[in-house]
């Protein structure tokens, strides 16, 4: 993906990649390259991975489609039951987090369960964003770490290779 591709969603469940035409100081143009159809519901999620040329998108039903930006077609569609309140890719490995209530979800690019997991205390206590992180060679630790961001103001690190 480059800097002059846009891809908006859309309560009316679809989702558009966009060309972006004119100098970066504008004016610019838009201009419809491909619209994506799958979704059933609102679409409330939209996270794009430029490295990997992929959108993840969630629908208020809990439909997760994983969008091939060069191929402007779908990969894969999980059916996730649940409102995904959050999510995130990892643009080095392709792993995908969904975070749903107190519940993290992680997947493999292929669509795979990795890990699901209740990461909170408490009973009001809810996941309100998500990140990934991978450290380098030089860094005092290495691996790839999930972080969460809570209701009570709590954020939190997990490891994935502990």
């Amino acid at each position: 993906m480059d800097s002059q591709t846009l891809v908006t969603a859309s309560l009316d469940c679809t989702v558009s990649v966009w060309s972006i035409e004119g100098p970066a100081s504008g004016p610019f143009d838009l201009e419809l390259k491909s619209g994506l159809y799958g979704h059933r519901e609102a679409v409330n999620i939209l996270v794009v991975c430029g490295t990997l040329s992929t959108v993840l998108t969630s629908s208020i039903d809990g439909r997760v489609i994983l969008w091939d930006l060069n191929r402007l077609d779908r990969l894969r569609e999980l059916d996730n039951h649940e409102q995904v309140e959050c999510a995130q890719m990892n643009h080095r490995t392709g792993h995908f987090m969904l975070c749903s209530g107190k519940i993290v979800k992680l997947f493999t690019i292929n669509g795979e369960l990795i890990l699901e997991q209740n990461v909170c205390v408490g009973a009001h206590d809810r996941i309100k964003s998500c990140a990934f992180y991978i450290t380098w060679g030089d860094e005092w630790t290495d691996g790839e770490y999930i972080l969460t961001g809570h209701t009570q103001g709590v954020a939190k690190v997990c490891s994935l290779y502990t």
